[in-house]
């Protein structure tokens, strides 16, 4: 389980699940669980986490898996079929086909099929290119976005957290 504050970016606290309630509140569509998170008294004597507050909390139900991913305005469409242009060593424009997964938070989306981890995509001037034309390209590697919080499960807790 990670967790979130307010004016925190991700998710940088991690705690455990230790209940989940086997029953869904049908009004809400909601599985009531509590999670289990540290909350040291550091030295300048406030703890980070106080009763009542609001956090953001993300389960990660699966371990992450790699993917190849690109920029979701690359993606073409012709007669229902998704497909890219690549540059191949020569700078030969070459059409093909993909099959797509889910669209990322950071705007990539994730290509299932039939493209290799050393393939370059066309991402720019997408209007004036052609299969089979050669192109003068500029080979720039895409920008890595950043890590999530890592959703490896957290080491249990020595002693209950402190309110």
């Amino acid at each position: 389980m990670l967790m979130g504050l307010q004016g925190e970016n991700g998710f940088p606290h991690q705690g455990l699940v230790n209940f989940v309630n086997n029953k869904v509140d049908p009004s809400t569509g909601t599985i009531m669980a509590r999670g289990v998170f540290d909350n040291p008294l550091p030295a300048h004597g406030v703890r980070v986490l106080s009763p009542g507050m609001f956090v953001r909390i993300r389960v990660p139900i699966g371990v992450p898996h790699p993917a190849l991913l690109v920029a979701d305005e690359a993606i073409n469409t012709d007669q229902g079929e998704k497909f890219l242009y690549l540059v191949d060593a020569q700078n030969k424009v070459e059409y093909r086909a993909v099959k797509l997964g889910p669209l990322q938070e950071d705007g990539l989306r994730v290509v299932t099929d039939s493209l290799k981890p050393d393939d370059w995509v066309v991402t720019s001037g997408l209007q004036q290119i052609q299969s089979n034309m050669t192109v003068d390209a500029t080979r720039q590697p895409m920008p890595i976005p950043a890590a999530p919080p890592s959703s490896e499960p957290a080491t249990a807790p020595e002693k209950p957290a402190q309110k």
